[in-house]
């Protein structure tokens, strides 16, 4: 069996459970097994495989498309006709390493630039969908109106949470296609200091994403102005950047609390998780942002966990399904930031608890995310697709 593994672009592939994803299919099948098929013009090269076919570099059509109609409120067919021909035209040339015989899709928007080609070839193939694909790219009416399209061609559709499961069976896609399967974590490779060790220092928080709406900081921002006039020594490290990133400099000083706030920026994953390991308490207040979109399953706050942080996070999306309130951290409705920093006030205030919740989820997110038994999922539902489609044939 050869796989056909498609990612958008290098960005992409820099996500763990993509590059771990990718590499185990292609020790599972051997080193001609599959290709990965990024969309872009440059990357990583994570296998010998590896297809830079640019049929992403039509991204930008389709956003102005998208534009058009939510200014305009008409549907125009233009931008993705060529979107689609061109990644076909792209796309022809992944032939020279063999055609396969199934095809792995990361993302719903993937999917509607290279369904035609799959379908015109005849290579069944599985789309995972994951967060905006599954939510805010539903605003436009192509779109919405070409994922059906993927939901009927497609053999199966893969998500990492039941709530985008329920999305996606929302906007018409058949039920039975569907398969929920966590994303891996690789807990070896996170392994928790010692609370002795974190009580050393300072009472702190940490939060580790992209500064956006859909993760509100402002939101934590402001909790954490609320845990300061109960526990003044306490710390807040922010990780990440975004385009938030200037309002929460400024919200930062408007507050008063600019020496107890760290802005650390952007690093590689594994450094940034060096530093939450230090931390008391993960927090992130995930919400809709106002275009719709979601997050998916919101893997930071599962890493935190993996490293015995307890987690005070929203009722957002996929997080309840991993973040177990009042076992593994605590959650509240979104955008209710009193009721976050009095979460984390009682946590601050009690070790005991903190350390029971970090324990219990460590435990829970090596039940949950193991990317073994994912790599196996998939690979397997590879598998029956392309054995499904042969015995069609005959």
């Amino acid at each position: 069996m050869k796989i056909a593994y498609f990612t958008q672009n290098p960005v992409s592939i820099s996500e763990t459970f993509f590059s771990f994803l990718v590499t185990g299919l292609s020790e599972k099948t051997g080193n001609d097994g599959i290709i990965h098929v990024v969309g872009s013009k440059t990357g990583k090269q994570l296998i010998e495989n590896t297809f830079f076919s640019n049929f992403n570099l039509n991204f930008l059509g389709l956003r102005l498309l998208y534009e058009f109609e939510e200014r305009s409120g008409l549907n125009s067919d233009l931008a993705l006709s060529w979107a689609q021909r061109t990644a076909s035209k792209r796309l022809a040339k992944l032939k020279r390493f063999g055609m396969p015989d199934v095809a792995h899709v990361e993302y719903g928007n993937t999917a509607i630039r290279v369904y035609k080609y799959l379908v015109d070839n005849k290579i069944p193939f599985v789309v995972h969908y994951h967060g905006k694909d599954a939510s805010a790219e539903f605003i436009s009416p192509t779109y919405t109106r070409e994922s059906s399209k993927v939901f009927d061609s497609a053999n199966f559709v893969i998500t990492a949470s039941e709530h985008v499961k329920r999305l996606l069976v929302i906007r018409g896609c058949d039920e039975s296609k569907i398969r929920v399967i966590r994303y891996g974590i690789e807990t070896d490779k996170l392994q928790p200091i010692s609370w002795d060790e974190r009580f050393k220092s300072n009472p702190s928080l940490v939060f580790l994403g992209r500064l956006t709406e859909k993760k509100n900081p402002l939101a934590l921002i402001h909790a954490f102005k609320l845990v300061l006039d109960k526990i003044p020594a306490a710390q807040l490290t922010i990780i990440g950047k975004g385009k938030l990133e200037g309002e929460i400099k400024n919200r930062v000083q408007q507050l008063g609390i600019a020496d107890a706030v760290s802005l650390l920026g952007s690093m590689p994953q594994s450094e940034a998780l060096k530093i939450v390991n230090q931390h008391w308490v993960f927090t992130q207040h995930n919400v809709t942002a106002v275009d719709g979109d979601q997050e998916g399953y919101s893997l930071a706050p599962a890493e935190a966990a993996a490293l015995e942080l307890p987690v005070v996070s929203t009722l957002h999306n996929g997080i309840p399904e991993h973040v177990v309130d009042g076992v593994t951290g605590y959650l509240v409705r979104e955008f209710d930031y009193q009721s976050m920093a009095d979460k984390i006030v009682d946590l601050l205030n009690d070790r005991d608890r903190m350390r029971a919740f970090g324990k219990a989820g460590r435990q829970n997110i090596q039940k949950l995310n193991d990317p073994q038994n994912r790599l196996s999922q998939i690979y397997n539902l590879l598998v029956e697709t392309s054995q499904k489609v042969n015995a069609q044939a005959k």
